[in-house]
């Protein structure tokens, strides 16, 4: 019958089991020992920012974007790393919460100047146009609008008689927290052509010019002068012929000896064909 036993230890083997776990304890102290000097160097007042400079901005004030920034600069990271450590600043988070939460911004990008100063850099959208309707909550609303159909947050220039006014339904833009959620009116590939043919349509008629311009339900634009004439096209058309038509219908007989403040309105949303209503009859 077979029996087992157990030899002892070799004086080889013990030496080295004991090396191996001083070893492991010195690496562990050496391990503390630098993550604790790591540590204590961040918060050298040295290398923790000290200032924030802005750049570009307008309507929007430098004090707003400095105390964002300086919020967004306040605590700790992993409980012991100061969040205002040029190292290891949030730079991510102050750009993307400066824009969701001011959406009159069109951009932001944040930068290092030194240890001790940080740059943002923002720049504003330029208000194209005016868009006018209804929110979610059923208010009336107008708002300042940028050349892509953004309609953003803005009390400034609302009443600028050079920006043409624009209505029709507009969607929420999600990504935004600001108080006053901005809104997408029309698609940029839509907007932005139909936004080229007011400006021709308003600049070819120099006694009058488009106050309004309505994008109703079926994609149906009347464009209002303000003689009283309207111009009626489809939305779908805004970037193709339509002012050729216009210019076409101007010639025509109907227009002969006539300019477009003796009539109610001009119709070309049915090709070739023109429908127009004289003033008073």
């Amino acid at each position: 019958m077979a029996r087992r036993v157990s030899l002892p230890e070799s004086k080889l083997r013990r030496r080295r089991r004991v090396m191996r776990v001083r070893l492991a304890i010195v690496a562990g102290i050496g391990l503390v020992l630098l993550a604790g000097l790591v540590v204590g160097l961040s918060w050298l007042p040295i290398i923790r920012v000290q200032s924030v400079d802005v750049s570009g901005a307008q309507s929007l004030s430098t004090s707003t974007i400095e105390s964002f920034a300086d919020a967004a600069l306040k605590g700790r990271d992993l409980l012991v790393f100061p969040r205002d450590n040029i190292f290891f600043y949030p730079k991510k988070q102050i750009q993307s919460g400066l824009l969701s939460n001011f959406p009159e911004l069109s951009s932001a990008s944040v930068r290092a100047e030194n240890f001790q100063t940080i740059e943002v850099a923002v720049a504003e959208r330029e208000p194209a146009a005016l868009w006018c309707g209804q929110t979610a909550d059923a208010a009336s609303d107008c708002r300042l609008m940028d050349a892509s159909g953004f309609a953003y947050a803005s009390d400034a220039l609302l009443n600028e008689p050079s920006l043409v006014r624009y209505e029709g339904e507009a969607t929420t833009t999600k990504g935004y927290v600001s108080s006053l959620i901005p809104l997408q009116f029309l698609t940029p590939a839509e907007f932005k052509p139909l936004s080229a043919l007011v400006s021709a349509l308003d600049q070819n008629q120099q006694a009058a010019s488009i106050d309004e311009v309505e994008v109703d339900g079926s994609g149906d634009v009347h464009a209002h002068f303000s003689n009283g004439f309207t111009l009626l096209f489809a939305l779908s058309d805004a970037g193709g012929d339509v002012f050729q038509r216009f210019m076409l219908a101007l010639a025509s007989e109907p227009f002969l000896n006539k300019t477009v403040g003796d009539f109610d309105y001009l119709d070309l949303r049915f090709g070739d064909k023109l429908y127009y209503k004289l003033k008073g009859k």
